[in-house]
């Protein structure tokens, strides 16, 4: 992967919304004042457009045009749709994984790393002492710590997959094109690894597990009450999302704690 090749990036047309155009009529008076004002005015105007500029549109993706960067064996081919959801096309998988990392780090650099920090405990680094607390809980879970472990357990082909997919973001990270929210907190991304896109994943999960304190009161109600009695407690939820309790499995020692405070 230390070949240098190119993005062939083709955008679908869009639309070009109207803009409304604002009439001036003129006065003699406003000729004389904007005789003063005028420079002053198109001086502001320049600094705000700069910036502007500068903070919010240059970290746009590239959704036309050709890009050369290094890490490729072969063009690649993006295509992004209407909708501006971007169709990859690669003569082979390491090129498919570094463009698929380039291009996600062009869309959501930085949601990729404030999840990162969040799976770390490392916001506070860059939010202040405010996010101590959720730093400090976060990190009891040591989902960083468990994604480091699992990088080294990997076979050699999700290794090499995870590895081309952290180049394609370097990549994009090495053009310097920050996020607004990173240059507005006044920090750089730090270059993205493998454990990263497996500690991503792993809050993932925990985001997406946030009734784990209902399933286990789900399951000692149907412990306690039977299947019958605990389906007429929550009526069309079990006829909708079945409960699967294998045969012979205890949930009696589960989520006391869980229990007892629904029961309070």
């Amino acid at each position: 992967m230390s070949a240098k090749s190119t993005l062939d990036i083709r955008a679908h047309p869009r639309p070009i919304f109207p803009l409304t155009l604002l009439q001036i009529v003129y006065t003699r008076t406003m000729k004389n004042t904007w005789k003063f004002l005028g420079p002053t005015l198109a001086a502001t105007a320049a600094a705000l457009g700069a910036g502007y500029y500068w903070l919010f549109r240059r970290p746009l993706p590239q959704t036309n045009g050709t890009i050369s960067l290094h890490g490729l064996d072969r063009p690649v081919t993006i295509y992004r749709d209407a909708w501006g959801i971007p169709h990859i096309y690669a003569d082979n998988i390491p090129d498919l994984y570094f463009a698929q990392g380039y291009v996600h780090a062009q869309d959501r650099l930085w949601q990729m790393d404030f999840y990162r920090r969040l799976a770390a405990g490392r916001l506070a680094e860059i939010l202040g002492p405010r996010a101590l607390d959720l730093d400090r809980w976060v990190r009891t879970l040591s989902l960083r710590h468990v994604a480091e472990q699992e990088v080294r357990m990997l076979s050699d082909e999700t290794h090499n997959q995870l590895a081309a997919y952290a180049a394609g973001v370097n990549a994009r990270i090495a053009q310097g094109r920050r996020p607004a929210e990173c240059k507005i907190l006044g920090y750089i991304p730090e270059p993205w690894q493998a454990a990263d896109t497996v500690a991503w994943s792993k809050m993932m999960a925990w985001n997406l597990s946030v009734n784990w304190e209902t399933e286990l009161l789900r399951a000692q109600l149907i412990a306690r009450l039977g299947p019958e009695l605990a389906a007429e407690l929550e009526p069309g939820q079990f006829d909708r999302w079945p409960t699967a309790i294998p045969a012979g499995t205890d949930f009696s020692h589960l989520g006391q704690a869980a229990l007892d405070k629904a029961e309070s």
